[in-house]
């Protein structure tokens, strides 16, 4: 039964309703409405079980006072909250807008002129796993049925950039695990480019994997399989040579070079007498990402 336009009996009915529910009405002279930061155009999300909502009901006296009330509600398992008055009410798969103007359809019955405002206080219903080389690894939850993962990784605190360059986040390989598939996303890439279409979208339950950084060294000359080498942390020469199949008869153990960007630019060369590492008589030299050995032949 609609309530008659009065203030007193208006303002009773959303006491008396909302009070067994912990709300407690107040007089308002503004709507009531709460709107969260303006979204990015077209950008929307869609409530699911989990999310932390924030409903405030105003509702218009017969003078120019109203009265509202709000109260946070969890979505329960189910998609839906226990609003006063209304009873249960699904909310799971509407975006705010359209849970606002459903209830404001659904308060009519009770109310004089009600309107409704809801926001997401907590985006608990859609996540993301990230681990690996970012800032703070752990569940992203998402604000937008189109998040991104340069957005992903932004609220992870971005990737890390650590003193030690063999500890940096390999942003051309970024592992995305959806389901039973696997996706390796060059992350710089797209984010240089200009188009949209180079934007990758990450969808709930997701699995997100940022590397360490893949450095190589390159073996060549006198040995037996001249090839790219992968850098771990405290690689030395000889572990590098003795990688690319050892030396050749024909190689110059005591005439092998290494050449090293020297950072501005250019290269510096390095001679080393290998037999002097061999007999002990000098230490094996650490290698960086990057470097080039080259072993000499007769």
């Amino acid at each position: 039964m609609r309530v008659p336009a009065t203030a007193s009996r208006v303002a009773l009915a959303l006491e008396l309703g909302l009070a067994c529910f912990g709300w407690s009405a107040e007089p308002a002279t503004t709507l009531a409405r709460i709107e969260a930061p303006p979204p990015a155009a077209n950008r929307r999300y869609l409530l699911g079980p989990r999310d932390l909502l924030l409903v405030t009901v105003y509702t218009r006296g017969g003078t120019s006072d109203g009265h509202s009330a709000s109260i946070e509600f969890p979505v329960d398992s189910v998609g839906s909250i226990n609003l006063p008055l209304v009873g249960k009410f699904t909310v799971v798969g509407r975006t705010t807008r359209q849970v606002e103007d459903a209830l404001v359809a659904a308060y009519r019955k009770f109310l004089n002129d009600p309107q409704v405002g809801v926001v997401v206080k907590e985006y608990r219903s859609k996540r993301v796993h990230l681990v690996g080389q970012v800032a703070v690894n752990g569940p992203v939850y998402l604000e937008h049925e189109d998040t991104t993962l340069f957005e992903v990784v932004a609220r992870a605190g971005g990737f890390v950039n650590a003193a030690d360059p063999l500890e940096n986040a390999d942003q051309r390989n970024v592992i995305v695990q959806r389901g039973a598939t696997k996706q390796v996303i060059d992350f710089y890439g797209a984010a240089i480019s200009a188009t949209k279409a180079d934007t990758f979208v990450v969808q709930d339950g997701d699995y997100i994997y940022v590397p360490k950084t893949l450095h190589r060294v390159s073996v060549l000359g006198g040995v037996k399989n001249a090839t790219e080498v992968e850098l771990r942390p405290g690689t030395t020469l000889l572990e590098a040579i003795s990688k690319a199949g050892s030396f050749t008869e024909r190689s110059r153990r005591d005439q092998v070079r290494i050449l090293r960007k020297d950072g501005k630019g250019g290269t510096t060369t390095i001679p080393i007498d290998a037999t002097r590492i061999f007999h002990g008589k000098a230490p094996d030299l650490a290698l960086e990402p990057g470097d080039v050995i080259y072993v000499s032949e007769w």
